[in-house]
């Protein structure tokens, strides 16, 4: 299996992906950044809120901590990520996915924090994945 995506300006990879959901009736089109450092695909809070998304249809998880503190984490069952290889649709069932959700007063902060982007993490790569670009287009075999 093979994924597309892009390398950014700042040397960033991002993934187009299409985020099914079909219990809430979702269907959103984003883009993901590569992150082969974290262990599952996470759904950015500003993704989270552009898709219209009730965190109170969704399963509480444990608190994330990072670089910028903690946040709560909500889980997202029986999702699919679909992504494109040329002819091709990829689709990945994905039992779980984390949504992310913070809790800050403060409006500059809380603004920074829901332009974060969402991440593609192991859980979709897996242990054993190959990464080649030529410094524009990038594929990720599976």
């Amino acid at each position: 299996m093979q994924i597309e995506g892009i390398v950014a300006k700042n040397g960033e990879i991002h993934i187009p992906a299409f985020l099914i959901a079909q219990e809430l009736g979702i269907a959103y089109k984003m883009t993901l950044l590569l992150d082969t450092g974290a262990a599952s695909t996470i759904i950015s809070e500003g993704d989270a809120s552009a898709m219209g998304l009730d965190y109170s249809q969704l399963e509480k998880g444990n608190p994330a901590l990072g670089i910028g503190g903690t946040a709560e984490v909500y889980i997202l069952r029986n999702a699919s990520l679909s992504f494109i290889f040329g002819d091709w649709l990829i689709v990945k069932t994905m039992d779980r996915l984390e949504i992310m959700k913070h809790d800050v007063e403060d409006p500059i902060i809380s603004k920074a924090l829901k332009s974060l982007p969402s991440l593609l993490g192991r859980d979709v790569l897996g242990t054993k994945f190959t990464i080649s670009s030529d410094g524009k287009k990038v594929t990720i075999d599976l």
